[in-house]
């Protein structure tokens, strides 16, 4: 019982860090009138595949380095990430996204959260600054990339737990093929 939690906290702590780095060292695309910092989702994605508080921890890394490297709504959009890891890591602790094409579905379905999220902070952040919000800017800039960028991270990171599940580093909660299971019942 103790081993597990004394590595769950160690796992805790280098995510944390790793959130907190990566925006930092990670190669940043810039538009117009938002950025993308490539793989900043993996650590909170991966976080909240082990626990929902894992994955608080996680965004909490994230919204300090984005609020100390980048503009105040983008440091916003960060900590918007706490809805989709949440809500994600409680679906996954409860088995919904676990198997099979559940955890595809899982993918898209936290990707929506996350891209509505960031859609409502940066709407509301335009708003008291008495910005122009365009829907081109709120659904595709942000919505629409988001979305995109979630799902490529959210791919990354489910080959990361994975090999990391197979090293015994994490435990393996995801069942990645209905073959699979039936060899393992039956042996």
């Amino acid at each position: 019982m103790y081993k597990n939690r004394t590595k769950t906290i160690a796992v805790t702590a280098v995510l944390v860090a790793l959130s907190f780095v990566m925006p930092y060292f990670m190669p940043t695309i810039t538009l117009p009138f938002t950025t993308f910092t490539l793989f900043s989702h993996v650590p909170v994605i991966i976080a909240m595949f082990i626990s929902p508080y894992t994955a608080i921890m996680s965004c909490i890394g994230t919204t300090m380095a984005f609020f100390l490297k980048a503009p105040t709504v983008v440091a916003l959009r960060a900590a918007s990430h706490l809805i989709f890891a949440i809500l994600g890591a409680f679906a996954i602790k409860r088995g919904l996204i676990t198997k099979g094409a559940s955890i595809i579905v899982g993918g898209i379905s936290t990707g929506l959260i996350h891209a509505v999220a960031e859609i409502v902070v940066v709407a509301i952040f335009m708003a008291l600054n008495n910005q122009a919000i365009t829907l081109y800017y709120i659904i595709i800039e942000v919505g629409l990339i988001t979305l995109m960028h979630h799902s490529i991270d959210y791919s990354f990171s489910l080959l990361v737990y994975k090999s990391g599940s197979k090293a015994k580093l994490l435990e393996n909660k995801f069942l990645f093929s209905q073959k699979k299971a039936s060899k393992d019942f039956n042996a």
